[in-house]
């Protein structure tokens, strides 16, 4: 008998044949000869499907899915986790990167004086957008800010006022508010120009009685102009004017550009942060 080590069998494995049997019993050997090749080519076919089958049933390993990898995000790969910028998306500098927006104090006594109810007549709540001292713009007619907490009613009167100290204070009548929240004073529309260097005091009255002054109520502020430093671009933004302490400018640049995204929370909670840091509440209703 012949021994094949290793590997699949062949027919003459399964059936040893001699020369002598060959001889003497052709048929037989033929018809056993067939019947191993046969076996031998069922035990091939068996063997191949079995590997096949091995390949198929062995499931396909991703990052993450039982590997002990980390999942990643798409457009990020496993040591970079940030996901990559759209092509075009320009995201603007860091908040974080500009120092804390704190307005120049320049001496002057804290003049911000908020208006309430000083009689039975029910009176809407006013406050001026001003810091506690003096705030500064650099342009000659600056937009300043102020809020109601309620429209007023009928016959009630509202009266913007600019004074400094010398003479009859400038006086101006103001539409009735439509709506409650943060109002807009454009002074140039008003035709009025600051000088650099003199302070001045600006204030909302709402008259509740034409006839008795004494029952106005009143917000005041503090405004002065001063020279534009040489560092500060033509057109600063809100930035710009926040890197040099311009507390007016500065709010109405943000205020602005609030309006022309006004889903922006990003930009409401910058603006949140001047007023808070000039001791203002929040401003209800602001556009």
């Amino acid at each position: 008998m012949k021994v094949r080590t290793g590997g699949r069998k062949g027919a003459s494995d399964i059936f040893p044949v001699d020369e002598e049997n060959v001889r003497t019993h052709p048929p037989l050997i033929a018809a056993c000869i067939a019947f191993a090749a046969s076996v031998a080519a069922a035990s091939v076919a068996f063997a191949s499907d079995t590997e096949q089958a091995a390949e198929v049933a062995a499931p396909e390993i991703h990052a993450g899915e039982g590997s002990g990898a980390t999942d990643t995000a798409p457009g990020t790969t496993a040591s970079d986790p940030t996901p990559t910028p759209a092509a075009g998306d320009a995201a603007e500098p860091p908040v974080a990167a500009l120092p804390p927006f704190v307005p120049e104090a320049r001496g002057a006594p804290i003049a911000r004086v908020g208006g309430g109810v000083r009689s039975a007549v029910a009176a809407p709540m006013l406050l001026v957008l001003a810091p506690a001292r003096a705030g500064t713009t650099v342009l000659a007619a600056p937009a300043l800010y102020w809020s109601i907490d309620a429209v007023p009613a009928e016959g009630q009167q509202l009266v913007f006022t600019l004074a400094t100290g010398q003479g009859d204070p400038y006086e101006r009548p103001l539409r009735r508010p439509t709506r409650t929240g943060l109002q807009r004073l454009d002074l140039a529309r008003m035709g009025l120009a600051l000088e650099v260097g003199t302070p001045y005091q600006w204030s909302v009255h709402l008259r509740v009685d034409p006839d008795d002054r004494a029952r106005d109520v009143v917000a005041r502020g503090r405004i002065e102009r001063t020279e534009r430093p040489s560092t500060l671009a033509s057109e600063p933004g809100w930035r710009g004017y926040m890197e040099h302490a311009i507390w007016y400018d500065a709010l109405d640049a943000l205020t602005m550009k609030i309006e022309e995204r006004p889903f922006d929370m990003r930009l409401r909670g910058i603006r949140q942060d001047v007023l808070d840091e000039a001791g203002l509440p929040e401003v209800p209703a602001a556009p």
